[in-house]
């Protein structure tokens, strides 16, 4: 590809970006970027660190290193910037996927207590905690890092 067809791809992805990115957010899609934008205490990722993230995302079936050294593909596919993007997007569609799951697998916790079943609502807990709540600590966690990676990819490329 010659370089002048490669300015004119780029100009094109700006111009994309500023025509999508003009138009008005709705209240729902300011919340949606607001809830999945890194917050302060994530950033540096020692909390999920501290909580048992990367063990639980070494074994975890959905392309932990454990499952992608016997074949399992990995949800990432190289570190350019158009596949950190697509790994970012898809991190927030699989964080939105088990956030709608998240009250739903607390209900049963919320109906054994008014019961007084202890068991069952120590067992309907630590089912969400490894169902729901690792996953989205882990989505979060791996979102991070992508995103830190992308920055610093942007940083280095040539204007």
């Amino acid at each position: 590809m010659r370089m002048n067809e490669k300015k004119g791809l780029n100009l094109e992805k700006e111009l994309m970006k500023e025509i999508t990115t003009s138009q008005p957010k709705s209240y729902c899609q300011e919340f949606l970027d607001s809830y999945f934008q890194p917050k302060d205490f994530e950033k540096n990722g020692k909390l999920y660190e501290a909580l048992g993230v990367k063990l639980f995302s070494k074994y975890w079936i959905n392309g932990g290193s454990y499952w992608t050294q016997r074949g399992q593909p990995s949800m990432i596919t190289g570190r350019k910037k158009e596949n950190l993007e697509h790994f970012i997007a898809e991190t927030k569609r699989l964080e939105g996927v088990h956030l709608v799951f998240l009250p739903i697998y607390f209900t049963p916790a919320v109906v054994a207590l008014a019961y007084e079943n202890y068991t069952s609502v120590a067992i309907s807990i630590i089912l969400n905690m490894a169902f729901n709540v690792y996953p989205i600590m882990n989505q979060r966690y791996n979102r991070n890092r992508a995103i830190k990676l992308k920055e610093r990819l942007e940083s280095q490329a040539i204007p």
